[in-house]
C-alpha cells in the first residue's frame, strides 16, 4: 500500500491513508486460536464471490488467515488494492457523515432549548431574564 501509515491500535496492526489512526483502511489482528484476521474498514462493496470475507458489524468484514499459504490467496491482494483505491472516497464519506450528525445533534439541542424556553414562559409570565435575577 503506497503511503500507507501504521498504527497499533487495540492490538491490532492497522494501515491509514493519513496521520490519523481513525482513518484506518485496513488492519491485522492476530487472534490466540492461531490465525490472524486481514481486515477492511470499508469492506462491504468487495467483490467476494467465494465468500471469504466475515462480516463484523455494518461496514468491517475480515478474512481469517491460518498459514502463510492463505496470505499468499491472490484475492486478498484485490481487496487490498481496491480498498487502497477507494480510501480517500471513503475517508471523505465518514468525515462528511460526522460533520453532519454533529450539526444535527447541536440544531436539535438549540430547538430543544427554544421550545423549553417558551414553555418556562408561558409557565412563568416573567421573562427568564427576571427569573434569574429573584433570589
Amino acid at each position: 500500500m503506497p503511503k500507507a501509515l501504521e498504527f497499533i491500535c487495540h492490538d491490532a496492526v492497522g494501515y491509514s491513508i493519513n496521520d490519523s489512526p481513525f482513518d484506518r483502511i485496513c488492519y491485522i489482528a492476530p487472534q490466540q486460536k492461531g490465525y490472524v484476521n486481514f481486515g477492511f474498514f470499508f469492506g462491504t462493496g468487495l467483490a467476494d464471490p467465494k465468500q471469504l470475507l466475515e462480516r463484523e458489524g455494518k461496514q468491517i468484514r475480515h478474512v481469517k488467515i491460518w498459514t502463510v499459504e492463505e496470505a499468499k490467496n491472490p484475492a486478498l491482494a484485490k481487496w487490498i488494492d481496491g480498498t487502497w483505491k477507494e480510501a480517500p472516497l471513503r475517508v471523505a464519506e465518514v468525515h462528511a457523515a460526522m460533520k453532519n450528525s454533529k450539526a444535527k445533534t447541536q440544531f436539535f439541542f438549540m430547538k430543544m432549548r427554544q421550545l423549553l424556553k417558551l414553555k418556562m414562559e408561558k409557565v412563568h409570565p416573567t421573562s427568564m431574564g427576571d427569573a434569574r435575577k429573584t433570589e
